[in-house]
């Protein structure tokens, strides 16, 4: 090992061990809820309360929150820390928003966010920029009833924890979204989805492909429809003619 590579590493282990500065957030929760509306088969979401646990290094930080405003609204502007109001700035461009924190520790951050539903053929979403943390997840409580409910950006494990209650770690993603049909009356009764998925990786000098081949079995009703969501940093190709979809 060259002798100027070691001290490098030495260096490097060196600054790894030093304090670290600034603030950092290690956990997000978020806690939704869809019901039915007054009138009709149609589910409503509403308010989701929003949690952060942050913990601070450096007295006088100030800390940027990454939280998208084009779908979403705070309710009132209230945004506390460990129970108190804080006073926030909304940054320009809908970036999120910053404050400051006065002292070192471990603090958690709340919002309650309004968010705007819209409609995309015959499924209606909320879908909005959230920070990316690892260790994010979804509590989404829903009539044990309704059907046809996705969160089409999760991409960790999913729970049961009672009829009509999901826990969901959503992982590192960057967007927090829910679909739902419509209208539940059209909505196909959910069945039980076995898949097999087999990926090759091509490495080669400057490039890296991955093929995928995916076999779903469904125990229930017929598969009519289904939807893929990958990685924006993938860049997808078009299917070959000797790689088609079939039955």
């Amino acid at each position: 090992l060259p002798k100027s590579f070691y001290e490098a590493l030495y260096r490097d282990a060196a600054a790894a061990k030093a304090i670290p500065r600034g603030w950092m957030l290690y956990a997000a929760t978020y806690r939704a809820q869809l019901q039915w509306e007054s009138v009709g088969e149609q589910l409503e979401m509403g308010n989701i309360v929003t949690s952060y646990d942050l913990e601070v290094f450096q007295p006088k930080a100030n800390v940027t929150i990454a939280l998208g405003r084009e779908n979403v609204h705070p309710v009132d502007d209230r945004v506390s820390l460990d129970g108190e109001p804080i006073d926030v700035k909304w940054l320009e461009g809908g970036e999120g928003f910053a404050f400051n924190v006065e002292q070192p520790g471990r603090y958690r951050l709340e919002l309650e966010l309004q968010p705007t539903t819209r409609t995309i053929a015959s499924r209606e979403e909320i879908d909005f920029r959230i920070p990316t943390i690892a260790r994010s997840r979804l509590l989404l409580r829903y009539p044990a009833e309704a059907l046809g409910i996705q969160t089409p950006r999760a991409v960790g494990q999913s729970t049961q924890a009672a009829p009509g209650e999901l826990q969901l770690e959503l992982g590192p993603t960057t967007r927090l979204a829910i679909q739902w049909p419509v209208n539940q009356a059209n909505a196909s009764v959910s069945s039980d989805v076995e898949t097999a998925q087999l990926m090759w990786w091509r490495i080669r000098p400057g490039s890296v492909v991955l093929d995928v081949h995916w076999k779903f079995k469904s125990s229930g009703q017929p598969l009519r429809e289904i939807r893929l969501v990958t990685d924006p940093r993938l860049r997808l190709l078009p299917l070959s003619p000797d790689a088609p979809v079939a039955e």
